[in-house]
């Protein structure tokens, strides 16, 4: 998946995807099983629809 500018891709390895899920790659934040954390544990609901529809 990438948009035209090329800010979000698979290929450059910003974001990764293994067995549903998704990492950053500095590691600051990961999904797995549907469940949104960050280091500080703030992530919320409309942020992490949000970074889906930008990964869409």
């Amino acid at each position: 998946m990438s948009m035209d500018d090329g800010r979000w891709t698979m290929d450059d390895g910003r974001w990764t995807m293994d067995d549903g899920r998704w990492t950053m790659d500095d590691g600051r934040w990961t999904m797995d099983d549907g469940r949104w954390t960050m280091d500080d544990g703030r992530w919320t609901i409309k942020i992490c629809l949000f970074l889906i529809q930008l990964k869409t």
